[in-house]
């Protein structure tokens, strides 16, 4: 927690006034937008839910039952009150395991909708294999959004090397924190690749920018890319 903190409070910014820097000042609140520390500080907060619905359910909560998802309500309620976080159901969903019944009136009365397995939570896929395939289109569809905003040709080789590093490889890092990546999964993400030499949408393929394969170490990549 320290080191998080640490994290948080010792960054500082920087910005252009009419071209000219205007110096650095510390952050007030929040962190950047994308930035790969916040579902981490998210998951942190989430503790705090389930220590709260644990406590209850070792007191005899939760059943599928109309009076316990009041209470359930008034726990949101409190963790609300707690952690100055609000809760938006209309966006949330109940999820049955098994048969249960009256589902539709349960979730009613909670103020949310049914939904199925898989799902999606946090960016992540709840109830599919983890070692299919398709648990990770969800990545590769973010990436596609951020090149398509993109404009390849106007930047230079090290500027779509730059971006690849201080975006686009930052979008995978909270699933693989807990998820390995299959080898077939790494062997088609072709996306960057294709970004940083110009390939498939992102560009006319040039066979001058070959480099005999996708997959490097850093190190390596780097002095292939550089020397072609």
């Amino acid at each position: 927690m320290k080191w998080i903190w640490w994290c948080i409070s010792t960054a500082s910014f920087s910005i252009l006034v009419n071209g000219v820097p205007a110096g650095y000042f510390p952050n007030s609140r929040g962190l950047r937008q994308g930035d790969p520390l916040s579902p981490y500080l998210f998951v942190l907060g989430m503790e705090v839910l389930s220590s709260m619905l644990r406590r209850a359910v070792d007191g005899g909560f939760i059943l599928a039952r109309q009076d316990h998802i009041t209470y359930l309500s008034w726990i949101l309620v409190w963790f609300e009150a707690a952690s100055g976080l609000r809760i938006n159901l209309a966006k949330s969903e109940v999820i049955p395991v098994g048969e249960v019944e009256d589902i539709e009136m349960l979730a009613v009365e909670l103020g949310c909708k049914v939904g199925t397995l898989p799902s999606v939570y946090l960016g992540l896929p709840l109830g599919a294999k983890h070692k299919a395939m398709a648990m990770w289109d969800g990545v590769e569809a973010r990436m596609r959004r951020r090149l398509a905003l993109w404009k390849r040709q106007y930047l230079s080789k090290g500027g779509r090397i730059t971006l690849i590093k201080s975006t686009l490889a930052n979008m995978p890092v909270y699933q693989l924190s807990l998820f390995c990546m299959p080898k077939l999964v790494v062997k088609d993400s072709k996306t960057t690749e294709g970004f940083s030499l110009g390939r498939g949408k992102y560009g006319k393929k040039n066979p001058s920018n070959q480099l005999g394969g996708g997959v490097y170490p850093k190190g390596e990549w780097g002095s292939r890319y550089s020397e072609n």
